[in-house]
């Protein structure tokens, strides 16, 4: 992916201190064409080079609803995790990942809710409970 004008995709990665296997590869500057950028070959050819590199490629996008950007670059996903804020996110935004999942736009979707209260009654039971207290970790502790 390199030429004369510019640099190796290495020169750009940061190893995360702390982390024996964790190394991350920051956006840098908006392009005023994302789009375009997320066509070319190039992309085509980073995504490939760090598939031979990494086992696992975790990509942050924005709202699939906001750019098209997240639709783009699908062809090089294994999956997607859609996520969303419980008691914040207007339900009815759900209708495009659920069109989106419907029409296999985007491959192994799943959907991830998070910031949900337990305490609120949510669950199932018969009147009595059972409560496990677990140590809660960020989850890159999990990597």
């Amino acid at each position: 992916m390199s030429s004369k004008n510019s640099k190796a995709i290495q020169d750009y990665i940061v190893k995360i201190e702390g982390f024996k296997n964790l190394h991350v590869l920051t956006a840098g500057i908006i392009p005023p064409n994302p789009a375009e950028l997320l066509m070319s070959d190039k992309v085509r050819e980073m995504f490939a080079q760090l598939k031979k590199e990494y086992d696992y490629i975790i990509v942050d996008t924005a709202p699939v609803s906001l750019v098209t950007d997240t639709l783009i670059i699908a062809k090089y996903a294994n999956a997607f995790v859609y996520v969303a804020r419980a008691n914040f996110l207007d339900k009815r935004m759900l209708e495009l990942p659920e069109k989106l999942y419907k029409e296999n736009k985007l491959p192994n979707m799943s959907i991830l809710l998070n910031d949900t209260d337990v305490k609120n009654g949510y669950g199932y039971g018969y009147g009595y409970g059972y409560e496990q207290v677990t140590e809660r970790k960020p989850w890159y502790k999990f990597l």
